[in-house]
């Protein structure tokens, strides 16, 4: 955990942690759970700091690759993240627990025998 600070202020923090893996590559993943900047603090550098102190981090545990998540639409995230090379790869779905049984419910529409 990292946190940013001006003039004994919390303006930002930024978490990541590495998991070892042995069954699949790269070995050493590191994962950026979170990076978050106050709004009037925003478009100073202040998150490209703390991703680049996070990887000083996951330099000295031999990181081979760095993972994230962020909300589809979120501009902001995607330009961060994009300007720093990241692309999307895979797809997270979310459903209410409600939603998803009402829709079980249902009669399939189409079924093979």
């Amino acid at each position: 955990m990292l946190v940013a600070v001006k003039e004994k202020e919390v303006i930002g923090f930024a978490y990541g942690e590495v998991s070892y893996r042995t069954t699949y590559t790269p070995n050493n993943i590191g994962q950026i759970s979170i990076v978050y900047i106050r709004e009037e603090f925003r478009r100073k550098g202040i998150g490209r700091q703390l991703v680049e102190e996070l990887c000083k981090f996951f330099s000295s545990k031999n990181v081979e690759e760095v993972t994230l998540n962020y909300i589809i639409g979120n501009k902001e995230a995607e330009g961060f993240w994009g300007v720093l090379g990241f692309e999307p790869v895979r797809i997270s779905a979310n459903l209410g627990f409600e939603e998803l049984m009402e829709q079980l419910r249902k009669p399939a529409f189409c079924q093979k025998r």
